[in-house]
């Protein structure tokens, strides 16, 4: 009976250091990726989108509410407005056989955005910015509806980078906004 004993204060040391690992973690900024911290100074938000069923506009929602942004209808309850005013997908054609046939196209999704907030005397919080991404994509036409979903996927991969790289933007934000006076004016 003495070896039970001896063996219970094993576990209470791994729940121990499990506990000391755990807040150590957090302690030092540590974060699941995919989980974005967006200033409170930026909620609730106010969405100007080009289409709001693009899959960028609807990648972008998801993970705005997965970091607990409230986004508003209401551009007046508003504190900010993330106006996306380019959202623009498509594909070219990169490579051609010798018989002048598409063997290649390169899919592209190109997003700009700004960020500007609604109290007075505060800047522009982000401005104008152009981000794209691309991928590149076989192409046979006697697979022509395969290959048509497989861009359509690939568009949908592309609009959810563009979506993670705002959110990190966003989680970069300063934690409390700059007074318009502070800001430095290149010369």
């Amino acid at each position: 009976m003495n070896t039970t004993m001896s063996l219970q204060p094993v576990p209470l040391m791994r729940l121990l250091a499990l506990l000391f690992m755990t807040w150590l973690l957090a302690g030092c900024g540590w974060q699941l990726q995919g989980m974005h911290r967006v200033p409170e100074y930026v909620t609730p938000l106010y969405l100007d989108l080009t289409d709001i069923h693009s899959p960028f506009a609807e990648a972008l929602q998801q993970r705005l509410m997965r970091a607990g942004v409230a986004v508003t209808d209401d551009r007046t309850k508003a504190q900010a407005t993330l106006r996306v005013s380019i959202d623009n997908s498509s594909h070219r054609v990169s490579s051609v056989s010798a018989f002048n046939e598409p063997q290649q196209y390169e899919v592209f999704y190109d997003v700009e955005y700004s960020l500007e907030s609604h109290t007075p005397g505060i800047a522009t919080l982000l401005p104008k910015q152009k981000v794209g991404a691309t991928r590149t994509m076989s192409y046979d036409k006697t697979l022509a509806l395969a290959k048509e979903r497989e861009e359509k996927f690939l568009r949908t991969t592309l609009a959810d980078d563009l979506a993670d790289q705002l959110m990190r933007r966003l989680s970069l934000l300063p934690k409390e906004p700059v007074a318009a006076a502070q800001v430095l004016v290149a010369p």
